[in-house]
């Protein structure tokens, strides 16, 4: 049996709406004026830390099992939903600060990345990491080609797409913003199906010789 992430499905959609609207708006943000500023990054961060908490004291309330500690104490839970948040964004933090080092990404994406780990915790951001990394690149395939196939162009889209984003009107801007928040929208839907509602749970088969008695049998 899988621990559950969420009390309840309430609690469930309302977590991932507000995953949701902070990473849209973010790329919304990015798409429009090519920055993700700090004043929006910061409070998304320290909402995924509040929503955690929240998470991990409701869990904890309804004596359902927690990510490491013990259940039954609201102040278990709410020490649990803080390390699997802090867990989470530093992960997300050192992994895209590395991409970060390589040119393969900008300053925003890292904290915007971190920030969804601080929702997410390692596991799932993870998830979107490589999601959002298949997304990106298929986009930029199709950019590319759809300047030309002759080896000249090919060469020279490339090249645009190196560093930062390419600044101008001839370079192609890669950014993590939009696939990040496709990829915590599909994460939620895949992986939380059962627990939204979406999806019915999967039933556990009986072991032959387990079970009640019929009553006819037993009288």
């Amino acid at each position: 049996m899988t621990t559950p992430f969420f009390s309840g499905e309430a609690i469930g959609w309302a977590f991932c709406g507000l995953l949701w609207i902070f990473t849209g708006a973010a790329a919304v943000k990015d798409t429009l004026t090519a920055k993700i500023p700090n004043k929006w990054v910061v409070p998304g961060a320290l909402l995924g830390l509040i929503a955690n908490l929240a998470r991990g004291a409701l869990l904890a309330k309804a004596s359902l099992p927690l990510w490491m500690l013990p259940t039954g104490e609201i102040g278990y839970g709410i020490l649990d939903g803080l390390l699997f948040s802090l867990i989470g964004f530093l992960f997300a933090f050192a992994g895209m600060f590395l991409f970060w080092i390589l040119g393969l990404c900008g300053g925003g994406d890292v904290k915007l990345y971190a920030a969804v780990g601080a929702w997410l915790g390692w596991k799932y951001v993870a998830y979107v990491w490589i999601i959002s990394v298949v997304l990106l690149w298929l986009w930029l395939i199709v950019r590319v080609l759809a300047r030309g196939l002759q080896p000249g162009k090919v060469r020279a889209s490339i090249r645009a797409s190196k560093g930062e984003a390419a600044k101008g009107k001839n370079g192609i801007r890669l950014t993590y913003s939009l696939p990040i928040f496709l990829a915590s929208i599909a994460v939620c839907l895949t992986y939380f199906a059962v627990e939204l509602g979406l999806k019915e749970p999967p039933k556990i088969a009986a072991t032959p010789g387990v079970g009640h008695a019929p009553l006819a049998a037993i009288l």
